[in-house]
């Protein structure tokens, strides 16, 4: 829903509309215990950012011992696999672009997107124009996407690296080319 912005007459989109396509997604690999046999087994998770603005976590594992296997998801992670993205990967940053605008204005956008009291609000919303507003990369591009749909210049990134994003990593690790075959006579 595309409403016309107080003041300016510039074009908004009410929060919560999906304005950007793409999915964002943060990936780990981690060993845990099988909960089965306790044989060390490889845990994959992953956070992703939804094209419909929503945030989802995956994780699964399989035994090679016992051959036990195991998946989950959700909306939001569990505390110990967002502490583990945290680690692996650091903090992101959201951050308000020139001109800011006022803690009322993001703390508007904050409430819908994320469902937190007044007070929380607040508090979010402060940190964000101080630039202390920190998560996961998934949640502060979720932030950034609803507060550029309300016409608020935001984006997220991660400070420590030029760009603020983490560059591509390759699908598959690259393999080596087989030897050449002699062709035949």
């Amino acid at each position: 829903m595309t409403t016309t912005g107080a003041g300016d007459g510039a074009p908004r989109t009410r929060p919560g509309t999906p304005t950007e396509q793409g999915t964002l997604s943060e990936t780990l690999t981690y060993t845990a215990p099988c909960p089965d046999c306790g044989a060390a087994t490889d845990h994959h998770g992953v956070q992703t950012l939804l094209t419909d603005g929503r945030l989802r976590w995956d994780v699964e594992s399989s035994c090679g011992a016992c051959g036990s296997a195991f998946a989950a998801c959700g909306g939001e992670p569990p505390g110990e696999l967002r502490d583990r993205m945290l680690a692996e990967h650091g903090p992101a940053k959201l951050r308000v672009r020139t001109p800011p605008p006022t803690a009322t204005a993001i703390m508007r956008v904050v409430r819908a997107t994320l469902g937190v009291d007044l007070a929380g609000a607040k508090a979010l919303s402060r940190r964000a124009v101080a630039g202390d507003c920190s998560g996961t990369l998934p949640e502060m591009e979720l932030l950034a996407r609803e507060l550029r749909a309300s016409g608020i210049d935001a984006v997220a990134e991660r400070p420590d690296r030029p760009g603020g994003r983490r560059p591509p990593q390759p699908l598959l690790p690259p393999q080596p080319l087989p030897p050449p075959q002699p062709l035949p006579p």
